[in-house]
């Protein structure tokens, strides 16, 4: 086997393998998500775009400047754009603290 076609199996493994990682980390179409903002953004800048997209405030999230929320994946994910965002699948178990 030639070496290119050594590397070129080599990348597409480690497609596969980043696919399989990510998985789990897509929001989902409705529930739990972690709102991390990225690039310098702020968390109170976050919270608004959240509830702008129509998205319950739950708390703090376990990464820093991050929020749980609760609302819809499609919105959630127009205002992560607009707002520097990303969102994230929240499990349940592993989380933060919710706020009452």
């Amino acid at each position: 086997m030639s070496l290119s076609r050594f590397a070129l199996d080599g990348a597409q493994a480690l497609i596969v393998l980043l696919a399989m990682a990510a998985v789990p980390l897509a929001p989902p179409a409705k529930g739990r998500m972690l709102v991390v903002p990225v690039g310098g953004g702020d968390e109170a800048a976050a919270v608004r775009a959240a509830r702008e997209a129509g998205a319950l405030i739950l708390g703090s999230g376990p990464l820093p400047r991050s929020t749980i929320v609760e609302g819809a994946r499609g919105p959630m994910l127009a205002a992560a754009w607009r707002a520097g965002m990303v969102a994230l699948a929240a499990p349940q178990g592993g989380c933060g603290e919710v706020r009452s």
